[in-house]
């Protein structure tokens, strides 16, 4: 069975760049729906915009924040 992961190919198969910066759009990747749009521009400012994903997003920037996720024990 062919491996699903994302992986590098992926990621520049998704990757532009436009005048606003660099450009990521992920919608279905491996028939996974990852709906995601990544903008980096020049003065460093990112923008991350996910739809159809729900709270997804947001527990992802808690991850990189370092903040610990609530779970059921």
């Amino acid at each position: 069975m062919p491996s699903d992961e994302f992986t590098v190919n992926d990621f520049f198969e998704c990757l532009t760049y436009r005048q606003d910066g660099l450009h990521l759009r992920a919608d279905y990747v491996h028939g996974r729906s990852v709906k995601t749009d990544i903008t980096v521009r020049p003065d460093g400012t990112v923008t991350l915009e996910t739809w159809g994903r729900g709270q997804t997003a947001l527990r992802w920037l808690d991850k990189l924040q370092g903040k610990k996720s609530i779970g059921l024990v």
